[in-house]
Parts: C-alpha cells; structure tokens; sequence
C-alpha cells in the first residue's frame, strides 16, 4: 500500500470478507468506476434488533448492499465516495456527480479550511452545483479566484461548481454534528435568487 493508497481509501475488506462494487443493476463495475459498495462475508451483521427499516436489504446470494458509493482501485483498496442518495445530476448533460469529487478539489487549495456541496434542481438535465467553503483566511480569496482554482485543478469539467459560496461556518445539527444539508439548500436557493434578480 501507497501512502496516498493509505490516505484516501478505507482499505482493504476485512479476511473472509468479500467486497464488490455494483451498478444500478447490480453489475459488477470495472475498476474505478463508482458504485455501490456491497459486502458478503462471516463479518456482515444480519440487520438492526427492532429495526427492519434501517437495515440495508441483502440479495439472494448474500450480498449486503450498503447504500454506500464508493470504488475498488487496481490494487484492491476501497475508496469511499458518498452514500447512494447524495450524488447529484449535473446540469450539463446530465452526469452524475458526487458531492465529494467536488470537494476533493476544493479541499487542495492552501485556504479552504473545509467544504460542502450542494445541488438544487434547475432543468430536466440536473442540478446548480453550489460549493460551500469555509476559509483560513476571509481577506484572501474571493469567489472568483475560487472559481479559478477549481477551473484550474478539477479533472473535468463537470466538478466545476456553479456557484462558490464563502461562509463563516458550515451549519451543522444532531448529536454527530453533521453537516445541515437542508440550511445549505436553504441558503443557496436564496444566492440564486439574488443572482438571477441582478
């Protein structure tokens, strides 16, 4: 294992573990290609105890699919990309792209202390992509430099949001302090509102 191998991926499965990535079919994706994170093994657990609704379903041959996104590279590691119900459809051409592809990016640049994505529904081909970031240095850098760093660094076109938005903070809520999806939803359909208005 690389040292990069090693900080970017969750590793290896487990011994008597196996791990496959599946397309919407349940295919068996190519490397490298993002899928669900399926699992089969003495390890996976049979469910939630009074909990049937929380417990990811597992096939017929014993595969547990997780809800997770994630892909295998050519060595065997897995890369954990998002869970199944956060990617977003892209407005131009209607790719799927995930939050963390985007936030990748934003996260290499020396003043993004951390980043968060979202997407709101602008036409049948997808969503407005919106980067929350939240920066090291307010008096640095503004959208539009941000905007240039992600031309500059993002490895396709699609990873380029279309709008940056610099925050203070990101909202967070619950007992694991996760990021508030729904105010950062909340908060870009007002920064549309005022662009469009301009």
């Amino acid at each position: 294992s690389s040292q990069e191998q090693l900080m970017n991926s969750i590793g290896y499965p487990f011994p008597h573990t196996e791990i496959k990535i599946v397309g919407n079919g349940g295919e068996l994706l190519p490397i490298r290609t993002p899928g669900e994170i399926c699992i089969k093994g003495f390890g996976v657990f049979s469910g939630y105890l009074y909990n049937e609704s929380e417990t990811c379903p597992v096939d017929n041959n014993g595969w547990l699919h997780t809800g997770d996104i994630g892909e295998m590279d050519d060595t065997g590691h897995i890369v954990f990309i998002g869970r199944k119900g956060d990617h977003m459809t892209f407005k131009h051409g209607g790719d799927k792209i995930y939050p963390k592809h985007i936030t990748d990016v934003a996260s290499s640049h020396p003043n993004i202390f951390e980043s968060a994505v979202v997407g709101l529904q602008s036409d049948e081909n997808g969503d407005d992509i919106f980067l929350f970031c939240v920066l090291k240095d307010e008096s640095k850098d503004s959208p539009n430099s941000l905007k240039d760093f992600m031309v500059q660094n993002a490895p396709h076109e699609i990873v380029i949001p279309d709008y940056i938005v610099p925050v203070k903070c990101l909202p967070r809520i619950g007992a694991r302090n996760k990021v508030d999806s729904r105010a950062l939803v909340a908060i870009a359909t007002e920064v549309r509102q005022a662009a469009q208005a301009s």
